[in-house]
């Protein structure tokens, strides 16, 4: 039997927190997690040992080696002969600082939006990652970002939360929150009648249910075993040729993960289309995936650091088709949603969900609130016909992801 092959993986953590109650510090916590795990293979098995810091090299190699005795397939070589580290700093001042830069913002949110109570958390987290073998790979990736989510609710609603703003980006500009949140609340407390028929509706966020049909469907097991609803619709055109969806680890995208998977595997100008023009190219595999059914390689391995390497679900993209907002909705008003829950698609791709928190947007500001209401469509619609396009760029900064708009029938709630 040949020597093994020996892998490490190293993940490093530091989070700094603010807790945030009833639009106050609550409490501030550091956190520090370092984790390692040791990795062999043999050409057809695996074996996985992980711990957590402090750890003893020869004991941890040792449960890996003896893992790999219960021959796990794994018929994929580990990836070979790559040297990279990249660092994506950020633009966040040092603690002390950024606490009190977040105390101020709580207490001008509190002064100027005195009907409204601010729950929820910033955090600032420096993620580190690598990994390395025998056979000439040494990966490593650090990356500094804020990731803030902090949900309003007014004072005299009865919901438990009426909106909620989420950042995850290396700019902290709490200027910049303040002022979104001041447009938020001062549309929120203008009701405005429920338009009628089919409207034109921006979603702010693709995750987690609009893409969750292609996170579904588009995985390389199950697309393999012909169980998917596209398995036998791969470079077929099936969606408007404006579509096109790739996956990422591009930091521009607000992706906020390392260049590499879990894998080590990396991926040209740090993404990969999966859908083009309509068409679809290809899953979102891992190793074994790929091996068994002939798929590329797209970077989307994940799991735990102590875990066998398997698909995980990937940062997906749409690719922008317009610069304006006005553009994509064609000079008319749309709908852009906050809050929307409960709901999502059907096995058949049948898509329906409640919405408690909407607007009526010009194309350029947050008109008024609308009152609750339903969206029915499918996948085929979606994606289809109904699909009008997606911004180059952000609806509001610092909003991480680029909004879509997409044609639907809407139903009182």
């Amino acid at each position: 039997m040949k020597k093994p092959i020996i892998e490490h993986w190293k993940s490093e953590m530091e989070k700094d927190t603010v807790k945030i109650t009833q639009s106050k510090i609550e409490a501030v916590k550091k956190t520090f997690i370092h984790a390692v795990s040791v990795r062999v293979y043999d050409g057809s098995s695996i074996g996985v040992a992980g711990t957590y810091a402090p750890f003893d090299e020869h004991e941890i190699t040792q449960k890996a080696m003896d893992v790999l005795k219960l021959k796990i397939d794994y018929p994929c070589a580990p990836t070979s002969q790559e040297t990279v580290t990249r660092s994506y700093p950020s633009i966040i001042p040092n603690k002390e600082i950024w606490i009190n830069e977040a105390e101020d913002l709580l207490a001008h949110l509190e002064r100027d939006m005195t009907t409204f109570q601010f729950q929820g958390a910033f955090h600032h987290c420096i993620e580190t990652t690598q990994i390395a073998n025998e056979m000439g790979l040494d990966l490593k990736s650090q990356i500094d970002f804020c990731d803030l989510l902090l949900t309003f609710k007014s004072r005299s609603s009865t919901d438990l939360v009426d909106g909620y703003i989420v950042v995850k980006t290396p700019e902290w500009n709490p200027k910049k929150i303040h002022e979104l949140l001041k447009k938020i609340c001062a549309a929120w407390e203008h009701e405005i009648p429920l338009p009628v028929g089919k409207q034109p509706i921006i979603f702010l966020s693709t995750e987690p249910w609009l893409l969750s049909l292609m996170v579904r469907e588009l995985n390389a097991d199950k697309m393999g075993t012909g169980s998917s609803l596209f398995s036998e619709k791969k470079h077929h055109r099936i969606f408007n040729n404006r579509f096109s969806l790739y996956a990422t680890r591009n930091p521009e995208d607000h992706a906020m993960i390392p260049f590499f998977d879990s894998e080590g595997v990396s991926l040209p100008d740090d993404q990969i289309p999966l859908i083009f023009e309509g068409h679809i190219l290809s899953p979102f595999s891992d190793k074994r995936s790929a091996h068994r059914y002939g798929y590329p390689l797209t970077a989307t391995a994940g799991g735990s650091f102590n875990e066998i390497p398997h698909i995980e679900k990937p940062e997906l993209r749409i690719k922008p088709t317009s610069k304006c907002m006005e553009e994509l909705l064609n000079s008319h008003t749309g709908i852009l949603v906050l809050v929307s829950a409960g709901g999502g698609y059907a096995p058949d791709g049948a898509f329906a969900i409640p919405v408690s928190t909407a607007f009526l947007f010009d194309g350029q500001e947050i008109v008024g609130r609308l009152p609750p209401f339903n969206l029915r469509s499918n996948i085929w619609k979606i994606f289809g016909e109904d699909y009008l396009g997606t911004l180059e760029g952000y609806l509001f900064k610092p909003w991480g992801y680029r909004p879509t708009v997409i044609q639907m029938e809407l139903f009182p709630g």
